[in-house]
């Protein structure tokens, strides 16, 4: 199974690192209710210095939870320019460079 992280958490990770460049999510179970999924969205919409974001082999834990929108999401907040190197993977807890 993947790592559980929070969507309430996640989505505090976003608007806190104004200066976010490139955020991976791999083997995460998101958790939490949809309301707290759809925050995490529009953080991730909302955010101008992300641009690069991927979830692969992400599942939610409440059946409710569009996936797709999240991933929507913060594929349109990450459109064009280049990419930072520093690197946030929090489903493999790990950070390094790109």
């Amino acid at each position: 199974g993947g790592s559980l992280l929070l969507a309430p958490d996640l989505t505090s990770v976003v608007e806190t690192a104004k200066t976010l460049k490139v955020l991976h999510l791999h083997d995460v179970c998101l958790q939490g209710a949809p309301e707290l999924c759809k925050d995490f969205e529009k953080a991730l919409s909302a955010h101008s210095a992300l641009k690069e974001f991927d979830m692969k082999d992400c599942m939610t834990a409440n059946a409710s939870v569009d996936l797709e929108a999240v991933v929507a999401a913060g594929k349109k907040s990450s459109c064009g320019g280049g990419v930072d190197p520093a690197v946030i993977t929090p489903g493999a807890a790990t950070a390094g460079t790109a």
